[in-house]
């Protein structure tokens, strides 16, 4: 598997394909959810399989608009599906889901962990449990500042619901 950018340079009149294959991994995993920081730095998170049979939390990030991009490592395999939010300048929260029991929504191991960046995506803290369960989530930073947080609930009665912190997560 490889991970693709595709980008427009004349408003979408025309596309230009750009690949990367991680070194070291077999297979990997994201979905299209880019986030923006404030200095322009492009964070798109993933999960991946190594070769030697681990797991990891990967983070591509671009200082440049996309042009070139640096893989880090942020996390052991603790999940998938990732959000992020830049709650200050440099400053990002992550939401990861995390689980033992795919395709099973009534098992009780099935939660979201929370992670935090102080330097734009280099480096993360450990990750921790939050007390909220449900998947996957979706970080929005409001005008006011405050952190709107949405996800899928999937226990009865299935539903999507928010969370709105006041503190900048």
């Amino acid at each position: 598997y490889e991970a693709v950018v595709i980008k427009s340079r004349d408003q979408g009149e025309t596309w230009e394909r750009r690949t990367w294959i991680p070194p070291g991994y077999s297979w990997f995993f994201g979905f299209p959810r880019a986030t923006r920081l404030e200095d322009e730095t492009l964070l798109y998170p993933l999960y991946a399989s190594r070769r030697d049979g681990g797991c990891d939390g990967l983070l591509f990030r671009s200082t440049d608009a996309g042009e070139t991009w640096n893989l880090h490592r942020a996390t052991p395999r603790i999940g998938s599906e990732w959000a992020l939010v830049e709650v200050a300048p440099g400053q990002v929260l992550g939401h990861i889901r995390h689980g033992y029991a795919w395709g099973d929504p009534e098992h009780p191991r099935i939660y979201t962990l929370e992670i935090w960046s102080a330097d734009g995506g280099k480096t993360w803290t450990y990750p921790v449990e939050t007390r909220f369960q449900g998947y996957p989530n979706h970080l929005l930073r409001l005008k006011d500042g405050r952190i709107l947080c949405t996800f899928g609930y999937r226990r009865k009665p299935m539903g999507v619901r928010a969370l709105i912190s006041e503190d900048q997560g």
